[in-house]
């Protein structure tokens, strides 16, 4: 009935393969029907750049990883759908270059310098260098004694108390000739800094102290109280908001918050959280009632509509040279308050461990294994870790593997958890 043209008959026969990665994308390529595995990444790279060097794609069917020299069309005849998996990019080594040209590490920003400064020590440096640009003239006010109480215990107490204080300019002055050495409590520190060089630090100290303190105050309540977002200065934010079913709503969803009737209350310049009082709640989420006192004097009042349910009464103080860092909640009521100054330490003790230097302790015994705990979000991960970092360690529950895995390449499955089906990830790839 018809007759093939002449080439047809020396032209290798292609198929049409159709590849789907794991995010979700379609890519469709023809290979020849006698073609193998490689040759296949070999036309996905061609049609998607951005995945190549080939040797980072694996691509399996039917659930199996397929070999590179495998031919396509025995994976083909068995019907099964072929899935790309892209592997990292690997990494690009860069030059160094030559000794004399090397770049110069820069200097921490005063913001940086200044972030990990306990309150304390920031009212102190504060304190120090709106002394001297109040009166730039007065001596007293450029010399201070190490070990002065407030400079020692505020200050020096830090692994950074002379970088801070030097940023002030403060160092020691030079001992007199002849002259008796002092003992070193009592070694002035002595200032000629100039008012335009204080200026930046003295502004950078502002802010530092500022950060820590509450900026605007989100809350929401029922029948009792279920949200209470605090906004910091530095941007951050602390506090718990909940869903109707109890679990824990991400702080920074501004569209969530309102959702669940959150409303925003201003701060005042320059107030602090002092107190957190008020009573816990029978009924779940956070408390009944909770009343944030503020140095001014105000008081802000979060009350839940049916006092019936309201249990326990509750008080946290905040020290006076500290500030409020978090507000804990569980199952209805307020456990306890977290202080910068614990969270600092909290950071450096992390910070330490990630990084340590010299010869270590030996760690003390392991603890007993620790209940499982349900992490709500990520800053409570990151709390959790840093908490974790300074503990010895613990031993493995007893379903934990007891001989090391085999080393390959695995995935980690994340849900969300709040329902609904995916097929792409939870049937047919996974």
């Amino acid at each position: 009935r018809g007759r093939l043209p002449r080439e047809a008959l020396t032209r290798p026969a292609t198929m049409r393969i159709r590849v789907k990665s794991v995010a979700g994308e379609e890519v469709e390529v023809s290979v020849a029907d006698d073609g193998l595995v490689a040759e296949l990444k070999a036309a996905l790279v061609a049609a998607r750049a951005e995945w190549q060097p080939s040797s980072r794609l694996r691509i399996a069917c039917n659930g199996a990883m397929l070999d590179d020299a495998a031919p396509l069309a025995d994976a083909v005849n068995t019907g099964g759908r072929f899935i790309v998996v892209v592997g990292s990019a690997p990494p690009v080594t860069p030059k160094a270059p030559p000794a004399d040209v090397l770049p110069a590490v820069p200097p921490p920003s005063l913001d940086e310098l200044f972030s990990l400064a306990s309150p304390a020590a920031l009212g102190v440096l504060l304190k120090l260098a709106s002394n001297v640009l109040g009166a730039p003239d007065e001596a007293k006010f450029r010399r201070v004694r190490r070990g002065n109480q407030m400079v020692a215990g505020k200050v020096l107490c830090h692994a950074k108390g002379e970088v801070w204080l030097a940023a002030l300019g403060f160092e020691a002055a030079p001992a007199s000739a002849g002259g008796v050495e002092a003992a070193d409590e009592d070694i002035p520190l002595v200032t000629t800094i100039s008012a335009a060089a204080l200026r930046p630090v003295h502004a950078a100290l502002t802010r530092a102290v500022d950060g820590a303190r509450p900026s605007r105050v989100c809350v929401a309540k029922g029948w009792v109280v279920h949200g209470l977002c605090i906004e910091l200065g530095d941007g951050s934010r602390c506090g718990a908001f909940l869903e109707n079913d109890g679990s824990r709503m991400d702080l920074t969803d501004d569209d969530g918050l309102a959702r669940r009737g959150g409303a925003w209350h201003e701060a005042e310049a320059g107030e602090r959280l002092v107190a957190v009082r008020g009573r816990n709640s029978a009924m779940g989420y956070l408390c009944g009632e909770v009343h944030l006192v503020l140095s001014s004097g105000r008081t802000l009042p979060i009350v839940g509509e049916n006092a019936s349910v309201f249990g326990a009464s509750f008080e946290y103080a905040v020290p006076p040279l500290d500030e409020l860092a978090d507000i804990l909640f569980a199952d209805g009521k307020c456990v306890g308050i977290t202080l910068r100054s614990e969270a600092l330490q909290r950071q450096a003790a992390a910070t330490q461990s990630a990084n340590p230097q010299g010869a270590k302790s030996p760690p003390p015994p392991p603890a007993e294994i620790e209940r499982p705990r349900v992490l709500h979000s990520v800053a409570q991960l990151h709390s959790w870790a840093a908490a974790r970092a300074t503990e010895a360690p613990r031993p493995r529950a007893p379903t934990a593997p007891t001989t090391a895995l085999p080393k390959r390449p695995r995935a980690l499955a994340c849900h969300d958890c709040r329902g609904g089906d995916n097929p792409l990830a939870d049937d047919e790839d996974l």
